[in-house]
Order: structure tokens, then C-alpha cells, then sequence
């Protein structure tokens, strides 16, 4: 095979004139074209000559396409062939060529998962008796031998002839390991009669430790176990104890993929961020108090306020995005909502209409579901799913599963209009985009009305500056549905409270029945949404009750429980029923009215977001632009004309949430969860270590403690948090 060009730089210059070196890069593409033109090749040969040819002159500059050059300001800079591949994926360039390219993306990406597939531990167990089947064999055969307590296990089996299924009451239950439920058993394995302990689980470690002890790099047990413990909480003394026994790797190398998981994880955000798509940033405050123990004048008690950042890939299908990012358009309405009318924030007729569609469902469920003795009813099962079905919607988005990447925590408190300005402009810096490039196109600025707020004081403030990036003429911010529900549970909470002694039933004497504490002033979320949905249940199934005379009842059919339904909402749950109550001086039913029907709006809320239902949040937003400025919420009754995104995780109907309360899931991952012990609680670790991984960390927790101990990684945490 040729090592050479057949035609080198002498054979050219003795035909092309010498002024052929002075035409620009353009013109000469333009011949060097133009000559495969005349000669009749295929690109595809060209390309094919081009990498895989062994000709020195070639190869050297296919190493040079190749290259990545970490120092670059852009990512298409630090590695080009990104930026081929996009345009072959661009679907306005080759539209024809899509269904081939989607197919050879999942081809990669298939091989991809299978290669990280190898890391589960069931596949290193397949692994383990392909590759070592006798030494796997006479492990299992000595785990597996008789003992005394199984010898004498069998001989009562044979003397009874009847299977025992509970342990011998000689078994070391001491001993035993803090099994959390009765299904604490491994994902893949079985365990037999008469042990305590999975062997498989046991033969699979043996070989590993004594593998990894053999060959420190045979260590993809040890790496996901260590990872496992360190991010879990474990010491760094018993960190040292399993990895000297072969049980973990060093608490140093767990250090280092903490490291190197956190930086692929900012990585993939990056690409986000550099593709051709839609993409929005949300991002919220996250504050940690450091305590100190010995506390000295040199040595108080701090607060580290960062920011936690995630990027948002958003969906393009049906979207024209040149419209969407396009930042001349978004700046020519500005000045429009000073057109806006009172008229056009007022609830109409059809807002009420569709409410009340909702409203009627909401109490047919709560009928179907929670009636005593419902689940014996006939046909229980077929009439929750005709009430779902028969649930109204407002333009739904189709179910699809989100794509959301963590960016990390910055050492930037975003609370304040020169924070925001700090935030935006440290998150620019870690995209590697130009100040140009990243305040050419409309960006999303997703948050809580604080960041809303401090985003618009920023723009005006800045209005007056020389260029696009620093006047944020790009930001374009949209309010978040999360702190809309929080803001309606303080609205509740406030409006409905009252006194337990006075009032038997109000929120105050049904959180006293379900020994509930915690502080009414400032709720926790998930704790007044529980109190709310459990009043609720208790008002209307006292209204059943009374319907019932007190008597066991049985619909005849769903449409007996929709024509209820429909009754309890016009008697109970309207304006006009609580207006007729307090006339005839019946406080005690006006309240239990007004507070049916807030519960039942924030829940049509709720059951809006699960759905992706826009067009519903829409319709409630405009009912709470009303009520949040008569129990003290103002600032949230001012954002009801902001748009919303939902977030997917699994892809699936009924199964969104808002993107805000996304961001706060990965907030408690890092200020509960995967935060650090002693002084390694330092906002440099966080950011290094502790923030974008945190998701990564997640999912490794959840396969090690499904695989081993049969339950889901949040089940433990609760376990461990004593909840």
C-alpha cells in the first residue's frame, strides 16, 4: 500500500500558476470541488479515502479534524466533527435524511447502553459464571452446604411434612441485617429456605474483593459500592476499613469520580446549551447553615448562599424555533401589557364551566375511592378509570419525557437584582459562549416570582447599557408553577385555619386529630397539601353520610355517583350555597363551603400540572389573581399572565410536575442527601463535587439499594431520616 501521495506539491506547481496560492480560502474550496467534479468522484469514496487512508500527508491532517482542544472558548472549536454531525441532523437541510440519521443515533446510542450495562451488578454476576464457572461453582457449593440449624431444618420438614416458610426460632436474629420490609430481597436473586443471607449476593462479592485485591483496575463492583457509601453518609474510617478488605475503592479514587461525574454532568448540559435546539435556564437560591460546635469569635455561625442552576432541553416538535429564539420579535412587544384590561384577567363563563366539570370528577373520585367499604363495590376499578376519562382538559401537552440537565451550584446569591446579574452572567462563562452568541436569541429565565422580580428591576436598571448581554434584552422570564401551589397552600392555610376549640371543623381541629405539628405560619408544602386533601376527603364524606342516613351505601351505577357529585358541587362547593349559609347565620356550613371549594380549585390546579394541562392552570390562575390579595399574597396575584412548563420524568400521562419543584428535588439532594460531613461543607466542594453529579448520584444509589436490598433508594432515605 502507497505510503505516499502519487501527487506531490512538484507535480501541482508545475501545472497550476503560481497566483493560485493568493486566492482566498473560499475560492479555493471552489476548485478543489470543482476538480472532484471533473474527475467523477463520489463523495462518499473521497471521504472514505480520507480516513481510512495510511498515507502520512493524510493522516495528518485527519489527527488535526480530530483533535480536541480543551482550551477553546466553544465546544464546536474544541471538537469539530459536533458540528457535521448537527448538520446532518438538522432537519431543515435534509429533510429526506432524518429517518436514516434517527436510526443510526439509536444504533450508537444502543451500543452505548449496553456498554454501561456492564456496570449493573446482575451483569457482573452473568459475567462472574461465564468467565470463572468452577471457582463461582465451588464457592456456591460450600455457601450452599448443610449446616447444623439447616440439617435439623430438614429433618422437622420431614417429620411434619409440611413446608416451612417462617425462620426457625434458633435462627441469630441479632444477627440478622436491619431488613427494612418483608420484600428486602435482591432485584435478581432468590433467597433459599434456611438462610438469612442471599448467596449469590455473598459469592458475588467474594470473587470481586479477591479479584480487586488481584488487579486494582477490576474494580466495577468497588467503585459503584464505594460511591455508594461515601455519597450515603459512610465514614471515612469505615471507608478505609472496606477498601482495605477489597469491599470499596479508597476513599481518594471516589473523590476523583465524584470529580469527573460531576464534570461529564456540567458537560452535558454544555452541549444543551451549544446545540441548535430550545433551551431554557431555571434557577433558584439554595442556602446551607453551617453550625459550629465551639463556637469563638473567629469561629461563628455561617450561611453559604449559592445558586443552583439546571438547563432545560426543551422540545422542538411543532415549534418553529427561528420564530420562537428570535429576539427582534420578543423586543417589538415590549410596552403591550400596558394595553391589558381589567377584562382580560376576569374568570368568563366558559372558566366556570370547565371548573366545574373538573370540580364534579375531583368528588366522584374522592366518592369512588375513599367511601368506606368502596373497593368491594362493582365495577370499583372501571369506574376510577371512567372518572379519569370523563375528567375535562384545556389544551393537554402530550406525554413526554423531559430532558433536564444539572448545571451545578455557583457561588452567587441570586436574591437580589445584582445577583441575577452575577448568576447570568457566570452561567454564560461555564456555556463557553460569547457574550454575542449567548444574547442573540431569546433565552427562557425560568424561576419564583423573586426571580421574576429582580429579573425585570435588572432590566430596567440596565436599559440604558451599550449591548444586548448587558442590557438582558435575552431574558425572557416565565414564573413557575410550583410556588403557585405553595403561595395557594399558605392561602389555605390562612383563610381556613381558624380555631380548633371554636370551630370542630376547621384545618386547626383536623390537624390536631392527625397529630400533626408543624408550623401553621410558614406550612411546609407536602405537609399542608396532606392536611388539605384529608379535610377535604372528611367534608365530602360526611356529606355522604348524611346522604346516606348513616347507612352502608352501594351505587347503582356511575352515573348515580356523577349525579351526587354533581349535587354535593351545587350544595356545597359554590359561592352561592356559602352566601345562603351565612343569611340563615350558619357560620360553621359557610366555612365548610368556602373551604370545599378552595380545596377542590387548588387540587384542579394539581391535577392540571400532572397532566401538562395549560389551558386549565390558566383558568385557576385567573381565580387566585383574586384570592391571593385577601390573605396577603400580592406578589403572587401579579404573575398569573406568565407562562409555565412542565417536567417529565418517566414520560408517562398524568406524571408532570412543575419545573421549579424539579429544581428543589436537586436542592435537597445536595443540602440533605449528598452533602458532605465536617469541614468538607464548603461551597468549593459543592460546586467541585456535590451539585451536578447529584442526579448521577441518584440513580447508582437507587440501582446498588435495589439490587441488594430489594427496596427504592427514597424509601431508604425516609428509613434513615426516621420519617
Amino acid at each position: 500500500m502507497d505510503m505516499k501521495l502519487k501527487y506531490d506539491s512538484a507535480f501541482w506547481k508545475a501545472i497550476l500558476p503560481p497566483e493560485m496560492h493568493r486566492l482566498n480560502a473560499q475560492q479555493k474550496l471552489h476548485l478543489v470541488f470543482s476538480l472532484v467534479i471533473f474527475l467523477q468522484l463520489s463523495l462518499s469514496k473521497l471521504l472514505f479515502f480520507i480516513f481510512l487512508s495510511n498515507i502520512q500527508a493524510v493522516q495528518e491532517r485527519v489527527n488535526v479534524f480530530m483533535a480536541y482542544r480543551p482550551s477553546a472558548l466553544t465546544f464546536h472549536a474544541q471538537f469539530s466533527p459536533p458540528q457535521i454531525f448537527d448538520m446532518w441532523a438538522d432537519p431543515e437541510q435534509f429533510p429526506k435524511s432524518q429517518e436514516a440519521v434517527e436510526n443510526m443515533i439509536e444504533e450508537v446510542a444502543c451500543r452505548q447502553a449496553r456498554k454501561e450495562d456492564i456496570l449493573h451488578p446482575s451483569k457482573i454476576i452473568d459475567m462472574y459464571k461465564e468467565l470463572a464457572p468452577f471457582m463461582w461453582n465451588i464457592l456456591m457449593a460450600f455457601t450452599l452446604s448443610l449446616n447444623k440449624h439447616r440439617v435439623k431444618l430438614e429433618q422437622k420438614k420431614a417429620r411434619t411434612s409440611q413446608e416451612i416458610t417462617g425462620e426457625d426460632s434458633d435462627s441469630d436474629w441479632d444477627d440478622d441485617p436491619n431488613v427494612l420490609d418483608d420484600s428486602g430481597r435482591s432485584q435478581g436473586s432468590h433467597i433459599p429456605e434456611g438462610f438469612s443471607r442471599d448467596p449469590v449476593l455473598a459469592v458475588m462479592a467474594t470473587i470481586s474483593m479477591l479479584v480487586f485485591v488481584n488487579n486494582h483496575s477490576s474494580n466495577a463492583l468497588q467503585l459503584v459500592l464505594g460511591l455508594f457509601f461515601k455519597t450515603n453518609g459512610t465514614s471515612s474510617r469505615v471507608l478505609s476499613i472496606l477498601s482495605n478488605i477489597g469491599l470499596s475503592v479508597s476513599a481518594m479514587t471516589i473523590e476523583h469520580l465524584k470529580k469527573h461525574i460531576s464534570d461529564d454532568a456540567i458537560q452535558l448540559a454544555i452541549e444543551v446549551m451549544l446545540g441548535t435546539g430550545i433551551w431554557a435556564i431555571i434557577f433558584d437560591n439554595i442556602n446551607i447553615f453551617l453550625r459550629k460546635h465551639s463556637q469563638q469569635v473567629t469561629n461563628c455561625n455561617t450561611m453559604i448562599h449559592a445558586t443552583n442552576v439546571a438547563i432545560i432541553n426543551i422540545d422542538n416538535e411543532g415549534i418553529d424555533k427561528e420564530a420562537a429564539l428570535d429576539l427582534h420579535a420578543k423586543l417589538s412587544l415590549q410596552g403591550e401589557r400596558q394595553h391589558a384590561t381589567f377584562a382580560d384577567i376576569l374568570p368568563t363563563h366558559e372558566d366556570d364551566t370547565h371548573l366545574e366539570g373538573v370540580f364534579d370528577s375531583l368528588i366522584a373520585e374522592i366518592i369512588v375511592r375513599y367511601s368506606p367499604g368502596s373497593k368491594y363495590w362493582k365495577g370499583h376499578k372501571q369506574m376510577l378509570e371512567k372518572i379519569k376519562e370523563l375528567m375535562p382538559h384545556d389544551c393537554p401537552l402530550p406525554p413526554k419525557k423531559s430532558d433536564a440537565r444539572p448545571f451545578g451550584v455557583f457561588d452567587v446569591n441570586e436574591g437580589s437584582k445584582s445577583g441575577i446579574l452575577e448568576v447570568l452572567d457566570t452561567i454564560r462563562e461555564h456555556s463557553t459562549m460569547t457574550q454575542d452568541e449567548f444574547s442573540s436569541k431569546t433565552r427562557p429565565v425560568l424561576g419564583d416570582w423573586l426571580t421574576s422580580s429582580n429579573l425585570r428591576g435588572s432590566c430596567r436598571d440596565c436599559a440604558d447599557n451599550v449591548n444586548s448581554m448587558e442590557r438582558i434584552d435575552y431574558a425572557d422570564e416565565l414564573s413557575q408553577l410550583f410556588h403557585f401551589a405553595l403561595q395557594a397552600t399558605h392561602m389555605i392555610m390562612c383563610a381556613h385555619y381558624s380555631q380548633a376549640v371554636s370551630d370542630p371543623t376547621s384545618l386547626a381541629s383536623h390537624k390536631g386529630l392527625l397529630d400533626r405539628r408543624w408550623d401553621v405560619e410558614k406550612p411546609n408544602y407536602a405537609a399542608a397539601k396532606s392536611l388539605i386533601w384529608h379535610s377535604l376527603i372528611a367534608c365530602i364524606l360526611h356529606i355522604l353520610m348524611y346522604y346516606s342516613q348513616l347507612q352502608s351505601w352501594e351505587p347503582k351505577s356511575l352515573e348515580e355517583v356523577l349525579h351526587l357529585a354533581q349535587a354535593i358541587r351545587i350544595s356545597y362547593a359554590t359561592t352561592t350555597a356559602a352566601r345562603k349559609a351565612k343569611s340563615a347565620q350558619d357560620d360553621y356550613s359557610a366555612h365548610d363551603v368556602y373551604f370545599i371549594r378552595d380545596a377542590l380549585l387548588f387540587f384542579a390546579f394539581e391535577d392540571g400540572v400532572s397532566y401538562a394541562d395549560a389551558g386549565r392552570i390558566l383558568q385557576v390562575l385567573k381565580y387566585w389573581c383574586f384570592a391571593f390579595r385577601r390573605v396577603g399574597q400580592h406578589n403572587y396575584a401579579q404573575e398569573f399572565l406568565e407562562r409555565s412548563w412542565f417536567f417529565n420524568c418517566w414520560g408517562t400521562v398524568g406524571r408532570n410536575i412543575a419545573f421549579d419543584l424539579y429544581l428543589e428535588q436537586l436542592n435537597f439532594w445536595v443540602k440533605r442527601v449528598f452533602i458532605a460531613s465536617g469541614s468538607g461543607v464548603t461551597v468549593e466542594y459543592i460546586i467541585d463535587k456535590g451539585s451536578a453529579c447529584v442526579e448521577a448520584f441518584h440513580d447508582i444509589s437507587h440501582l446498588v439499594a435495589h439490587f441488594l436490598l430489594g427496596v427504592s433508594f427514597t424509601k431508604l432515605v425516609l428509613l434513615c431520616e426516621g420519617v
